[in-house]
């Protein structure tokens, strides 16, 4: 039996392409290649696929795949280029209301012997041709840092589990070997596992109260840590309420808790979309006091707890109202990170909704693939080099406007809204520059404090014809970046940023010098408290990943001089004192390789800094905070690699000795102790606090920590009031055992 493949143009007659296949027996897997001529129709012209059997019998057709001959794993080239470009940092799958019902399972091994489900919440079917590690190739493909959303919805905390070792565990382990059986044996180490998808909807499956989902939640973070420790959880958020039941019941076991925003859901097709633009671009402004309420209301239970904003978009879905394909989108998205990074640590992580198709992002119509202004935006966003926050005082005019719907007022919102961010070298300032305003440009002059700019600035802005402008097949380019270079006039900037506008505005130090970055400060502070040394047994500092030590109103006193300690791993000199950049130490006293002076400084009481800079000794504060506003003192940003880090040490009690894993030499004089979170070393303290290291297994990876490792870092734990149960006797001597702690 003869079964031909056709691929006939838009004006029917001759087959563009086709090929004939000899076809008999039982089930069997066929490929061809059809080869269409190099003139082609228009863009948006289809072709049509036909399948045509000859002679007699039946033919039964199981799944029918056509690629293009570029594709890359199944992926169209042009999706991973784009998104490539854009340097997304993280995506999350599989879902979404799929979330609550996928099955993990169904979506490995071969796709020819995968199951065909039916997708409830959308109600289509699902053949599972994505699952696992179809998304890792794809995030590795695009450079994207992968998120996990597991099914608590009709799932259970094995299930979810199991997909925490098929990720991460070692191949040795049972999924692990269903993994490297799956031609995958290196474990994909995923960090964020987020656990449920709006399981407070009705909408949802498995949608539950909150006593319900407190109770769902531990047994599923409880199960998927026992599989790898070091997973980062996201518990499914929602209002105050919903949150507060959550923290109340499972505060020993949050670390951050997701809230979805997608506003103007339901909005009247009659609305004006001036008025609607105003409300949903303007929403930001008003969104930080629910941000801000959500991670007060957490971090007075899990004082290290954040948010994490897992769905945004405009939800009118109206083509006559500004919606999520469309430059409100874009300059929506913005205002949103504008907010976040205001807010410092609170906000950990934003993932938009969607990637492609569903909601913003790319759109892929009859093979082509074009950005929607969003997707320009973020592209915008995150090609700048800025990272360090930088202080800005707005001047300007502000916009109120009345409830619509239920998108909420305003109040005196800005109509510019502007960030400015340092890059790691402090030798560019980028400022990024939304107006709002949906009819009128705003001319804009900036005043640098602390920065001397060069002569010429790089400005990119995205902007549309109207409220409702949009991307589309036959417009794909008609919102999208335009740049030009601007003149600096001495320490001022001036542009006029084009109504309904999106700007990034690179402005380099004059003669490539460092800029003078935020120094040793403190901001947001309150009223003036006592003197008071900081110490570990009560935690009350935390370093933001904008490079602020943040601590909470307990008085906290600085004082730099002695405790100021530089280490630079390429160019220092172990014979300096280390006191100052120009005299840096190459190795820190503790790394085996550290000579002449840095050998003779003790690792004990260290507080580190990961700007470049390492805090020695005690560490105090000048001023307190109020109990919603921490303090923070910034570091200075123009030295050093990397992002700020603070280490310290926990004790540990509850030690056994004796393991059975196989691959720990002298299991039996082991001690062990199971934490809920990452060590990094362990030490022993002499009562003359001589430090020695321990050697430190840790599963999967018994590897020891290199001791180039900037995190391998501790504190003496000082408490002579309280008696320990943690120590060791050597020699007589006692000596006390903590572990160094993220």
């Amino acid at each position: 039996m003869k079964l031909t493949v056709r691929l006939r143009g838009p004006g029917g007659g001759k087959p563009a392409a086709a090929q004939s296949l000899e076809v008999a027996g039982p089930w069997k897997k066929y490929q061809g290649r059809l080869r269409l001529p190099a003139r082609r129709p228009a863009h948006d012209a289809p072709f049509r696929w036909e399948i045509e059997v000859s002679g007699p019998g039946t033919v039964w057709l199981d799944q029918c795949f056509l690629w293009p001959a570029d594709q890359l794993d199944g992926w169209d080239p042009d999706v991973v280029r784009m998104v490539k470009d854009s340097r997304l940092p993280l995506l999350r799958w599989p879902g979404g209301n799929f979330a609550s019902g996928y099955h993990w399972k169904d979506g490995i091994g071969p796709v020819d012997d995968r199951p065909v489900r039916i997708n409830r919440p959308w109600n289509m079917p699902e053949p599972n041709h994505v699952g696992t590690d179809e998304f890792m190739r794809f995030c590795e493909l695009v450079g994207a840092e992968p998120m996990i959303c597991v099914n608590a919805g009709d799932g259970s905390p094995e299930e979810a589990a199991d997909w925490v070792e098929y990720c991460n565990g070692p191949a040795t382990s049972p999924m692990g070997r269903l993994r490297a059986a799956n031609g995958h044996p290196a474990p994909y180490r995923v960090r964020y596992w987020e656990i449920g998808n709006e399981l407070y909807g009705r909408w949802q499956i498995g949608h539950c109260t909150a006593e319900e989902y407190a109770e769902r939640y531990r047994r599923f973070a409880e199960a998927m840590r026992r599989r790898d420790p070091s997973i980062r959880l996201i518990a499914n958020g929602h209002d105050l309420s919903w949150n507060g039941v959550l923290i109340d019941r499972c505060s020993d076991l949050l670390e951050r808790v997701s809230v979805h925003t997608l506003i103007g859901g339901g909005m009247p097709p009659d609305r004006d979309p001036t008025a609607v633009w105003r409300l949903v671009v303007g929403y930001p402004w008003a969104y930080r006091h629910s941000l801000e309420a959500l991670a007060r209301q957490l971090r007075r239970r899990v004082p290290q707890g954040t948010v994490a904003v897992t769905e945004l978009q405009i939800f009118t879905n109206r083509p006559n109202l500004p919606n999520n394909g469309g430059l409100a989108e874009a300059l929506f998205w913005a205002g949103v990170v504008h907010t976040a990074a205001r807010l410092g640590d609170r906000v950990e992580l934003i993932t938009h909704s969607a990637l492609v198709n569903h909601g913003g992002g790319l759109r892929k119509v009859r093979q082509v693939v074009f950005g929607n202004p969003v997707y320009w935006a973020r592209r915008m966003y995150s090609t700048q080099p800025g990272r360090w926050p930088v202080p800005v005082r707005l001047e300007g005019p502000a916009v109120s406007a009345e409830r619509l719907h239920n998108l909420p007022a305003l109040e005196a919102a800005p109509l510019a809204d502007v960030l400015a961010l340092l890059d790691d070298a402090g030798t560019t300032l980028c400022l990024m520059i939304i107006n709002r305003h949906a009819e009128n440009e705003l001319p804009a002059t900036f005043h640098f404090d602390g920065f001397t700019p060069a002569t010429k600035a790089h400005w990119q802005w995205l902007t549309g014809p109207d409220v409702l402008a949009a991307n589309s097949l036959d417009e794909p380019n008609k919102v999208r970046p335009q740049e030009k270079t601007v003149a600096v006039e001495g320490q001022r900037l001036r542009v006029v940023p084009p109504a309904r506008s999106v700007s990034v505005i690179r402005v380099p130090a004059a003669q490539a010098r460092r800029a003078r970055g935020p120094q040793l400060r403190p901001v947001s502070a309150g009223g003036p408290g006592r003197r008071q040394s900081y110490s570990w047994q009560k935690p009350h500092a935390k370093v933001l990943p904008t490079g602020d030590l943040e601590w909470q109103p307990e008085p906290f006193v600085f004082e730099p001089g002695r405790s100021v300690r530089y280490i630079d791993f390429e160019t220092g000199d172990d014979n300096n004192d280390g006191k100052t950049r120009r005299t840096a130490w190459k190795h820190h006293p503790w790394d085996p390789n550290a000579t002449a002076v840095a050998a003779r400084c003790r690792g004990a009481d260290t507080f580190v800094f990961k700007g470049g800079v390492y805090y020695r000794g005690a560490l105090y504060a000048n001023q307190s905070g109020r109990a919603d506003e921490p303090i923070r003192l910034t570091g200075d940003p123009t030295w050093g690699d990397g992002p700020p880090v603070l280490c310290g040490s926990e004790v540990v009690k509850g030690w056994t000795r004796g393991v059975d894993h196989p691959d720990i030499p002298e299991a039996s004089k082991v001690w062990w102790v199971d934490l809920d979170f990452a060590p990094r070393n362990v030490w022993l303290l002499a009562e003359n606090e001589e430090v020695t290291r321990i050697k430190l297994a840790r599963t999967p990876n018994w590897e020891i920590t290199s001791p180039d490792d900037i995190k391998s870092e501790w504190w003496t734990w000082k408490n002579p009031q309280k008696p320990f149960d943690n120590y060791v006797e050597i020699a007589g001597g006692r000596r006390h055992l903590a572990f160094d702690k993220e």
